[in-house]
């Protein structure tokens, strides 16, 4: 395996895959010292994503730090990193998307991870070489693994907004389409398909997203 795969493929599995073993007790990583006080703020935000949440301790947080500061060269931004970076930019597009109207418990739980990213105060501060984001991401990994169903089923309702939208020539905030379109689509898509012994979880793209288009004609 390359090099440049190897980077790539660091961490694929989040939170537990990061902070890894730990070897006694760790204060500081990367010549930053790790302020344990500002440890009830990261474990705070992670019980209201996911109460049954076990909280970190500093020494957990210096361990994936330096793990990260072994791995990665001063200053390049870890793959884990940037990818859940762009997960949370994802996570905010659903939170705010008036046509999806995600219910109060995603919203709790984006807040939440709002709260605590766009605090100047978390455990390492954002300006930090390679690890300044470490923290924001391995809370995002959290809401990731809790709100899986959730995007799956918005990034399904995209395609299917986004099909409708370029049929029609427009936007797709000009389509009309919301939550309950996307179901409906749903529902008959399943109907069509009940002879495939489908499980009932299964999701289905809507045989043709253009048959919706009377919702906004």
């Amino acid at each position: 395996m390359n090099v440049s795969k190897r980077i790539t493929d660091t961490f694929p599995n989040g939170l537990g895959d990061v902070i890894g073993s730990q070897f006694g007790r760790r204060h500081n990583a990367g010549g930053y010292e790790v302020d344990s006080a500002r440890l009830p703020l990261f474990n705070d935000a992670m019980r209201r994503m996911d109460p049954d949440a076990a909280p970190l301790s500093t020494d957990q947080f210096v361990t994936a730090a330096r793990r990260v500061l072994e791995r990665y060269p001063t200053g390049v931004t870890p793959a884990f990193v940037e990818s859940r970076m762009r997960a949370w930019d994802h996570l905010q597009q659903l939170a705010e998307d008036r046509d999806w109207r995600a219910d109060a418990d995603v919203l709790m739980r984006t807040d939440a991870l709002r709260d605590y990213i766009e605090n100047p105060d978390d455990v390492l501060p954002d300006h930090l070489p390679s690890i300044g984001l470490l923290d924001d991401a391995l809370l995002i990994d959290v809401a990731l693994q809790n709100l899986r169903g959730e995007i799956a089923d918005y990034e399904s309702f995209c395609h299917f907004r986004q099909v409708a939208a370029d049929f029609a020539g427009i936007d797709v905030r000009e389509t009309g389409l919301g939550r309950d379109e996307w179901l409906e689509a749903l529902r008959q898509a399943q109907r069509s398909h009940h002879d495939w012994d489908a499980p009932a979880s299964a999701r289905f793209a809507p045989v043709d997203a253009r048959a919706t288009l009377f919702h906004v004609m």
